[in-house]
């Protein structure tokens, strides 16, 4: 019966939906979003289909994880923002969605190889 209910239920493999259409939604999900903060869950509801087919299919297509590529995102903006404001890191962190200053530095750093602070120095 479980089964049988199971097969009733519409999902996006089942209702015909490619990979490449799971992979476009899912990326039109994050770059609407990736300010906010959005979880795995909240993409996989969005395109009608479980967390591990949207993080498999994500990461097929785009050759990064999820949350490689919303970092990514994050990071650019953040270098826009560093580069032609004066606001301050803390401020263009929150602004970038990310939650903890201190993992916003981590991250930047790792992508760049600087500092928020020193980024914004060499680039003003």
């Amino acid at each position: 019966m479980l089964i049988f209910l199971n097969m009733l239920r519409p999902s996006a493999v089942s209702g015909g939906v490619s990979d490449r259409q799971i992979y476009n939604m899912a990326l039109r999900f994050i770059e609407r979003r990736y300010m906010q903060r959005i979880t795995v869950s909240d993409i996989a509801a969005h395109c009608g289909c479980s967390v591990s087919t949207v993080s498999h299919t994500f990461t097929r297509h785009a050759g990064k994880t999820i949350k490689q590529y919303v970092n990514f995102l994050r990071i650019e903006q953040a270098k826009k923002l560093l580069e032609s404001s004066l606001l301050p890191v803390k401020t263009i962190a929150a602004m970038c969605g990310f939650g903890e200053p201190d993992y916003f530095s981590t991250v930047f750093k790792h992508h760049t190889g600087f500092s928020p602070t020193n980024y914004k120095k060499r680039n003003m």
